[in-house]
């Protein structure tokens, strides 16, 4: 008893406004009367994304509404009004749930439910709720029907600066296919990637090299795809990027790498400078280039 009196006298006015208007809207969602759902509703939601942008604490809306978290799931069932406002309904709970336990993945259960697209407009800290619950839930007969909202949680992400959260979400249930880089961030997301793949088994691993050389590919970075494709051993691939690569300075580059690993590929007859760079990756040029690196720094004949 005195610890409840001591909690009330430790609310401040404020928050026992913030309570008593909760409660009221809660007593509305579950009331008889069709026409108050709505507004309660669409009030009940802007509280709490107000309140869940920033979750260094718990908010108090969502402490305010545990008790009342099994009425409003059950409400859910129940509920006899237009499905847009059971969609809502369905979202203030799946927020709700953060608070319960998760095994139930109820967040995950009524977002579904509710059909929610802009997952986001609830926080971060929803969004990586989301996340886990998917990485448990995820299946070879659940995939479709996860697809709509992984792409927005991964969109979601790749805005806000939490590229490593979609890796690992995409990693997890095997769909890196479903990343969406751009000038911005694929750098950071193919070293990423490139360091998970230290702790990867096959064929994990080749996916992973994979995924990582088709986005050095789009964006043009040659040497660091042809990198890859020397570590799996993929001809086929070292070729394909010396095709898409057009320019002849790079080419020889890449032409180097392949020599100095001792890789010889079959250029096909287009290449101009194909004679140039069948030399170069046969190391043929080596002596030549030894020789004229000695002259330049001095130190062809011995010192005395």
């Amino acid at each position: 008893m005195k610890k409840a009196e001591k909690k009330t006298e430790e609310m401040s006015e404020e928050d026992k406004k913030l309570e008593e208007e909760l409660h009221m809207l809660v007593e509305r969602i579950l009331d008889k009367n069709v026409s108050l759902y709505g507004p309660a509703l669409e009030t009940l939601r802007k509280l709490i994304r107000t309140s869940t942008t920033s979750m260094t604490s718990v908010p108090l809306p969502l402490k305010f509404l545990r008790t009342y978290y099994s009425s409003l799931k059950e409400r859910c069932d129940t509920i006899e009004t237009d499905e847009k406002t059971k969609a809502l309904l369905c979202s203030v709970v799946s927020i709700l749930a953060m608070g319960q336990d998760r095994k139930l993945r109820d967040t995950l259960r009524f977002c579904l439910r509710a059909g929610e697209v802009d997952v986001g407009d609830w926080g971060h800290e929803y969004v990586r709720q989301l996340e886990a619950e998917i990485a448990e839930e995820w299946t070879n007969d659940q995939g479709n029907k996860l697809l709509s909202l992984i792409k927005s949680i991964v969109a979601f992400d790749m805005k806000h600066n939490a590229e490593i959260q979609a890796c690992d979400l995409l990693m997890e249930i095997n769909r890196l296919d479903l990343l969406q880089v751009d000038k911005s961030n694929y750098l950071k997301v193919c070293l990423y990637l490139i360091n998970c793949s230290i702790y990867a088994v096959e064929p994990e691993r080749t996916n992973i090299y994979n995924e990582v050389m088709k986005h050095y590919m789009n964006f043009e970075e040659y040497p660091r795809a042809l990198c890859l494709a020397m570590s799996v051993n993929d001809t086929d691939i070292m070729s394909k990027i010396f095709v898409a690569c057009q320019d002849p300075v790079v080419r020889k580059q890449l032409a180097y790498m392949l020599g100095r690993q001792y890789v010889g590929l079959e250029l096909n007859d287009e290449p101009k400078d194909k004679a140039d760079l069948t030399n170069i990756m046969s190391n043929s040029h080596i002596n030549e280039h030894f020789n004229s690196l000695a002259r330049e720094l001095d130190i062809l004949e011995p010192k005395t």
